[in-house]
């Protein structure tokens, strides 16, 4: 609604789209309006990942964020933490 205002600005008449803005900018419950996506989790070849998505469907906003490193392990149990570098490609699906 708000991205629908903001596209409205000067197209038509300032009451109309007073109340439009009025009416995007009300309050209202996030869980009713905004869907959030994650995933967090360290792949079979040691890259840890975060991944990070909301958008509200009310006013079109959309946030999106990625982290990716290898992550440090400790295949023996020794405490000797290294770095593990994969030695195959291995093909990531994404849902």
């Amino acid at each position: 609604m708000c991205h629908q205002a903001e596209d409205s600005y000067g197209k038509i008449p300032a009451a109309e789209y007073a109340k439009m803005m009025a009416e995007a900018n009300e309050e209202h419950e996030p869980e009713e309006t905004m869907r959030e996506d994650y995933e967090i989790g360290v792949d079979e070849l040691g890259e840890f990942e975060a991944y990070y998505r909301c958008s509200c469907e009310r006013c079109g906003f959309e946030f999106r964020f990625t982290h990716k490193e290898d992550a440090k392990v400790d295949p023996n149990g020794t405490g000797d933490s290294k770095v593990v570098k994969p030695t195959a490609k291995l093909r990531k699906q994404r849902w």
